[in-house]
């Protein structure tokens, strides 16, 4: 592959959820929530209620909006550029469905034969948003977009998950293990790199069962 191979990097997938009402008093709300799941003791990211997670997402990303669909997506990996075998294509799919229901945080892969000359920012968040990676209570998914006839390649990171999966971490990932390998023609291998990176990375956070959504409660 030609060393000219970009690193186009993440910058947080912006999709939070759609306003919402105000609540009718912050006494009720803590009220209700201490009825419901009983006194919290902490302030990790465990013990939040879903709404912090959003919180924290529209405090950067003031009106954008979530991913269209909610729901597990159909394919965890979307080989369009051909260029994985049958045997990896198979063993990432399972790979991503068991971290989905383990953390319930979706992580997807697409390959694509060509850009059409969009940005690939511009191709990434659409495709994510559009399949619909990441329940839009949370914006937890992560989308590996690899382009390799425009030599491109990009994580994007909804940001219910930026705080475990950083512009940084995301970008060394790219830098350091996929795109060396990539130059090498190994397609196969930058890919794996880069998912085998991701999981622990995401794994950093989970969402307590008693908030997640009936297709990965545990």
């Amino acid at each position: 592959m030609d060393p000219s191979f970009d690193v186009t990097y993440i910058h947080a997938m912006k999709y939070a959820l759609p306003a919402h009402s105000k609540v009718l008093s912050a006494t009720l709300a803590v009220l209700a929530l201490w009825w419901a799941c009983g006194a919290p003791s902490g302030n990790s990211a465990d013990e939040m209620p879903p709404g912090d997670w959003i919180g924290r997402c529209k405090k950067g990303a003031e009106g954008v909006a979530g991913p269209i669909a909610s729901a597990v997506p159909e394919k965890w990996v979307d080989d369009q550029a051909l260029v994985l075998s049958s045997t990896l294509e198979s063993e990432l799919h399972k790979t991503l469905a068991a971290l989905h229901g383990e953390t319930c945080h979706q992580v997807g892969i697409v390959t694509v034969a060509s850009l059409k000359g969009r940005p690939i920012e511009d191709y990434s968040l659409s495709y994510a948003k559009a399949v619909g990676f990441g329940y839009q209570r949370f914006n937890n998914g992560v989308l590996l977009l690899v382009a390799p006839n425009d030599r491109k390649v990009r994580i994007e990171v909804g940001c219910g998950l930026e705080d475990v999966v950083s512009d940084h971490q995301a970008a060394e990932i790219i830098r350091n293990l996929m795109v060396p390998t990539f130059r090498t023609g190994d397609v196969e291998g930058g890919i794996r790199a880069g998912v085998s990176a991701l999981i622990p990375l995401v794994k950093r956070k989970m969402i307590p069962d008693r908030f997640r959504p009936h297709e990965c409660r545990k």
